[in-house]
């Protein structure tokens, strides 16, 4: 987008500066190299950019460190035979990795929060909303764990409209 930015600046005569953006106001710096080490080989940061380079982010210097695990993958359970009217049409079942996953989720959570951790301090994020999605929510509920489920979620409070706030208040002030 810079270079289109450019184009267009340089299309009504104006001086277009581009400046890299690096600093993280989400997270601290051992997530962000997390993130930095997975994208740091060429084959893996080619495609996030037009650039091609990888990716260097910056925590702020009073930004909590943070806590990255890698966890084995969680496989499905052997399938055992069921008859055809037993079979649950949409309920995922006990031993599913997804609810396999969400309550080793929401145990790792409870953990946390007794060794003095807050429910805010913990974002899970997922790639999409669905039955894993689901199965997280409600295994946390499971377990009292303070969740702000899917039907709770504040709109100014989410972070990618946050983000859209900052940028709208940046382009005012650039002005």
């Amino acid at each position: 987008m810079h270079r289109s930015f450019d184009a267009l600046s340089r299309a009504v005569e104006h001086d277009f500066r581009y400046v890299r953006f690096r600093h993280s106001f989400r997270s601290g710096p051992n997530v962000l190299g997390a993130v930095d080490e997975v994208f740091g080989r060429p084959e893996a940061f080619a495609g996030l950019s037009a650039d091609a380079v990888r990716t260097v982010h910056e925590p702020l210097p009073d930004a909590a460190a943070g806590v990255v695990e890698i966890w084995d993958t969680t496989k499905p359970a052997d399938k055992r035979e069921i008859e055809a009217w037993d079979a649950p049409f949409d309920e995922l079942t006990e031993t599913s990795p997804q609810v396999r996953l969400a309550t080793k989720i929401a145990r790792n959570v409870k953990c946390w929060m007794k060794q003095g951790a807050r429910a805010g301090d913990v974002l899970v994020l997922v790639r999409q909303r669905g039955p894993l999605f689901e199965a997280i929510i409600r295994a946390l509920k499971d377990l009292q764990v303070p969740v702000a489920g899917a039907d709770r979620l504040v709109l100014t409070e989410h972070i990618a409209v946050m983000d859209l706030m900052v940028l709208a208040d940046a382009a005012l002030v650039a002005r």
